[in-house]
């Protein structure tokens, strides 16, 4: 929300010009955010917070929760409901009902306005944020008498008017079953983090399996690694919650559940079992192997695939795109197309020189898989550079897209993390054409091969083996 001069001051408490600078000389008006000059400026809160406070007719113009407490009127607990991807609890207070909403899994999308409108039975609806600042998990609030008007609130305030601390869930604790049983003063619960990610599917694949096969082991190694991250999820909501917080909003938060985490670590499966137990996924051709096949691409880029992307190919007459295009074989659909992302397949095909797939679009254009390795059996003669892509060609004549690592990226013309990436990958492939792209940068790249790769090179360029080796050995300037 913009900051306030006097005037928009005057607007807000409905007082005239000269009452805000009379206001402004009492000790307990806020202090000004912002100066520019002779002019002050003032956080709406700040001044609503204020107003609360200076007697009944401002106070009524303030936002619900930032207004005094009748003592008299002891608030009370009412009820737990699911609606619309929220856990709502309900109090009523001497201020009116208060509906406090948590939203469970990553189907929702926080927003306040849509939240008031789903309960309009509620005279303050509260929002549980899953931002933080040394406050604590933020919250906002809008009243139902002036629903276009949101307002930060603070735990001390949402505890003072529901007569006792609020509970709080850690995101990656909300199970809505629990939620649900939550009363004040019970211990919390003890609840396994629940991951962000739908792992349904890939237990689903790992229990069609003997337990010792790769694709089992595998599966379940994906399963682990996501329960890990909600694992950790939960361990540092609850560091920024004990060691964070403000101790006075710390004292207004009720912690409503604990992780079980086990105390065990997962066992190490070896790399050569998890890519045969993927590779194994990728060429199956049905609805749930592409499931799998899609968490692990959204999770981490498919780390355990042949391939680490797919990109785009312009396949022209005289390029090596065009050349590389032509070899491409029809090939039936698999889970490895799947991968590509796109909501319409047309054409599905398979690279004759490393068995990865490739597809046209609805549009006709052209996707291929980038692998991660190459299986060539020749060392290194060409690059070539041509349309943003970079390509590898062999001594044997083949043709290759330069592998990558998943979510890395490789390009040439610039100083920046492609034509590092580029110069890494190159000092590899001239010793070894089967060595895998590298996953980080090496900091500690040959200055030859680096300047050569942040040449702008023109799009077509072919660089032989001997310039990249000249480049390598400081020979060429």
């Amino acid at each position: 929300m913009d900051l306030l001069g006097t005037s928009q001051i005057a607007q807000l408490l409905g007082v005239s010009y000269l009452r805000v600078w009379l206001y402004r000389k009492r000790p307990a008006f806020p202090s000004p955010a912002r100066r520019e000059g002779r002019r002050e400026y003032f956080e709406p809160d700040a001044i609503w917070r204020w107003a609360a406070g200076e007697g009944r007719r401002l106070a009524a113009r303030a936002p619900t929760l930032y207004r005094p407490v009748d003592a008299g009127y002891p608030a009370g607990y009412k009820q737990a409901e699911v609606i619309d991807g929220y856990v709502l609890l309900w109090w009523d207070t001497a201020l009116g009902s208060v509906c406090v909403a948590y939203p469970v899994g990553d189907s929702v999308d926080p927003d306040l306005q849509h939240l008031a409108q789903a309960v309009p039975r509620a005279d303050i609806a509260v929002l549980v944020l899953d931002t933080w600042d040394a406050a604590g998990p933020e919250l906002a609030a809008v009243d139902r008498i002036a629903p276009d008007r949101r307002y930060g609130l603070d735990w001390p305030e949402l505890a003072r008017a529901i007569g006792g601390p609020a509970p709080w869930w850690p995101p990656a604790l909300r199970s809505p079953a629990d939620m649900l049983r939550w009363r004040p003063g019970i211990e919390p619960t003890l609840i396994k983090p629940i991951p962000g990610t739908d792992v349904m599917p890939l237990l689903a694949l790992a229990h069609d399996e003997p337990a010792d096969s790769s694709i089992a082991l595998a599966m379940h190694h994906m399963v682990g690694r996501i329960q890990a991250q909600a694992d950790e999820s939960a361990r540092s909501a609850l560091t920024m919650l004990e060691e964070h917080t403000w101790p006075e909003h710390r004292a207004a938060i009720t912690l409503a559940a604990k992780p079980q985490i086990p105390t065990h670590p997962d066992h190490d499966v070896p790399e050569t079992i998890l890519r045969d137990g993927w590779n194994r996924i990728l060429a199956r051709t049905d609805t749930l192997a592409e499931d799998g096949v899609r968490i692990a691409d959204e999770w981490d880029g498919g780390e355990y695939f042949p391939f680490s992307a797919f990109t785009e190919v312009t396949p022209r007459a005289g390029t090596a795109a065009g050349e590389w295009a032509a070899t491409l074989t029809p090939s039936s659909r698999t889970a490895a197309h799947a991968a590509v992302g796109r909501s319409s397949i047309q054409h599905t095909h398979q690279d004759p020189a490393t068995g990865l797939p490739a597809i046209t679009d609805e549009k006709g254009v052209l996707y291929a898989a980038v692998p991660q390795r190459l299986p060539a059996t020749a060392p290194l003669a060409q690059v070539i550079l041509q349309d943003a892509t970079v390509w590898i060609r062999t001594a044997d004549g083949r043709l290759y897209l330069a592998p990558r690592y998943p979510g890395n990226g490789i390009n040439w013309g610039y100083r920046g993390s492609g034509p590092h990436a580029l110069a890494g990958l190159l000092n590899l492939l001239l010793d070894d054409i089967n060595a895998a792209a590298p996953s980080t940068l090496d900091t500690h790249i040959l200055p030859g091969l680096l300047g050569l790769a942040m040449t702008k090179w023109p799009s077509g360029t072919v660089l032989s083996r001997d310039d990249l080796i000249a480049a390598r050995d400081h020979i060429n300037d």
